[in-house]
């Protein structure tokens, strides 16, 4: 039985991993695509973060699991509140190796905040606020035991306002500050003893790519041959940091090690449709809005006064935010400007589907599920689900005439399992060969749209693809072999086979057998199902936490 280390690199593309390794930019990566297994790892349906992450450490699709986007909603409600770990609804691989005596270590794993009890150490994902949250670590004292060794923890790291503001050289030297810090700490966590599993993750692939995608991608529409020149490739420093870095976990590892590195989805254009769905929405009179009580005068004023509370929140300090934030009024005020900006007008009695301001797939107003429903179940439902795919579908940029979306789906196309009623009604695969800066145009009811976005998204270049990676090295493991058609579920029960554990019947994943000399082996001790289990529900985040959490998310350009 071999021991198992697994590294996780946020939106780490396969493709460049192979174009650069080729050029000779990443010769650890290198050697391990010559003695080892790779290939595409197909993502999540909308091959999403908060997504993808759970489904590898499950081996579950989002139906299963429960988490869907970084926002869950408030049943009965029109509220939405942050995710936490409890929010996942199926056991993770670290909690099932952990009841068989295995010892595990996960560090640095999205979606992993409040971190679970283990047989073994964890530090919870970027989600966590810091180490002196409760459930930052496992054990408890493990997180001051690393604050006064190392300092402040590298959670996420923050180079929105460098990137913005032009500063891409301390862009760059903040993620590769973070990159080698997180694996110094991992370092002197994988030397204390032999673990059967242990998992780290990286995200600052993920960050640099997303304000930095114009500089690697040539035929980004913002590909600017001076700025290269300029700056160099930020994206192929940071990826170049990962080679280094892995290398000096290959040296770190015992001979009977087999690493796994895997993403959670890949990297690409950012197209920018997701920003206009709340604004299509109205122009279809999907959504309809209260009208001002006073005219124009007062809708002025309403803008003026959005305008003003988000300059406010990027000069106030945090300090002061926080203690304004421990006070009801000011949570109440946090929670209508973020997460209900755009619905907070919305006149319910009229709107047959609404948008969230960040999370944009579209909601039915359905009668019986909504506290104000007004779109009866059954034949009424599909009939707007219809509309809302006939309007997205019909969407194009307006410079090009190209789609807009790619393909427009009900939601049980996507996905399978009990917790469907937290998810959209309808996906999108938004066509990520198009950016769409200027309006959009789409065609309801006999009439021409155009349509602005409504969201802002400042200096977001790079955004994410269907298709990640995953290199499998190690005792055991086929050279020089192309990995065929693994998904992200495949993670988890390969993991399980390995350490000669059962894989559960729920599971959707399959063992990756290709990747290795002989067949994995099989215990057939299968474990329970998991229909009909009672919906678990993670704890709300203090008003503080909520402003930490919000600030990352409004980095990576989620917000």
């Amino acid at each position: 039985m071999p021991r198992i280390l697994l590294i996780g690199i946020d939106g780490f593309s396969l493709e460049l991993v192979r174009q650069w390794a080729d050029d000779g930019h990443l010769p650890h990566l290198r050697e391990m695509l010559a003695a080892g297994s790779s290939g595409l790892l197909r993502s999540t349906p909308e091959f999403s973060s908060p997504q993808a992450w759970p489904s590898l450490i499950t081996g579950v699709n989002p139906g299963k699991h429960g988490i869907f986007s970084f926002l869950q909603p408030i049943p009965g409600t029109y509220q939405v509140r942050r995710i936490t770990s409890a929010d996942i609804q199926v056991p993770t691989i670290f909690s099932l190796l952990s009841a068989a005596g295995r010892q595990v270590a996960c560090l640095n794993i999205p979606c992993t905040y409040p971190m679970e009890k283990l047989s073994g150490i964890g530090v919870a994902g970027w989600l966590c606020p810091s180490l002196r949250h409760k459930g930052a670590t496992w054990p408890p004292e493990l997180a001051g035991e690393l604050y006064r060794r190392f300092g402040r923890y590298p959670f996420h790291a923050e180079i929105k306002h460098y990137a913005l503001h032009g500063r891409y050289d301390q862009a760059v030297k903040v993620a590769l500050s973070q990159l080698y810090k997180k694996s110094e700490i991992g370092k002197y966590l994988y030397q204390r003893q032999s673990w059967d599993l242990f998992a780290i993750a990286f995200v600052e692939t993920d960050a640099i790519q997303h304000y930095f995608w114009h500089l690697c991608d040539p035929s980004h529409p913002a590909h600017d041959p001076k700025l290269v020149k300029q700056w160099g490739n930020p994206v192929l420093r940071v990826y170049q940091a990962i080679d280094e870095i892995i290398g000096q976990w290959r040296k770190s590892a015992s001979d009977d090690t087999v690493i796994i590195i895997a993403s959670d989805h890949g990297a690409a254009i950012y197209n920018r449709g997701r920003t206009y769905m709340p604004n299509l929405l109205r122009a279809a009179k999907l959504t309809v809005d209260k009208p001002p009580r006073l005219g124009k005068v007062e809708a002025l004023a309403a803008a003026v006064r959005q305008k003003v509370g988000e300059r406010l929140h990027q000069l106030i300090p945090k300090a002061v935010k926080m203690r304004l934030y421990n006070n009801p009024l000011g949570q109440r005020a946090v929670e209508s400007f973020f997460s209900q900006r755009l619905i907070e007008n919305v006149d319910w009695e009229r709107t047959q589907a609404y948008s969230y301001y960040w999370e944009t797939a579209p909601w039915v107003n359905l009668r019986g599920r909504q506290p104000q429903g007004i779109v009866a179940p059954g034949e009424q439902y599909e009939q707007v689900r219809a509309q809302l795919i006939e309007l997205i579908s019909s969407a194009q940029d307006a410079a090009t005439g190209q789609p807009a979306a790619r393909r427009v789906f009900r939601r049980e196309e996507l996905y399978s399992g009990p917790h469907l009623d937290i998810t959209p009604d309808i996906g999108v695969w938004w066509n990520q060969q198009i950016t769409l800066e200027g309006p959009l145009l789409a065609d309801f009811g006999g009439r021409r749209l155009q349509v602005e976005p409504a969201i802002p998204v400042p200096g977001i270049t790079g955004g994410h693809a269907p298709d990640g990676a995953i290199i499998v090295h190690g005792p055991g493991v086929r050279s020089a072999t192309t990995i065929e058609q693994a998904r992200i579920e495949d993670i988890a029960p390969t993991l399980l086979r390995l350490l000669h554990q059962p894989v559960p019947d729920y599971i959707d994943g399959a063992a990756l057998n290709e990747c290795f000399t002989s067949a994995l082996p099989v215990n057939t001790d299968a474990g329970a199902d998991i229909a009909g289990a009672e919906r678990r529900q993670g704890p709300v985040y203090s008003p503080g936490e909520e402003d930490v959490i919000t600030h990352r998310l409004r980095n990576l350009g989620y917000l």
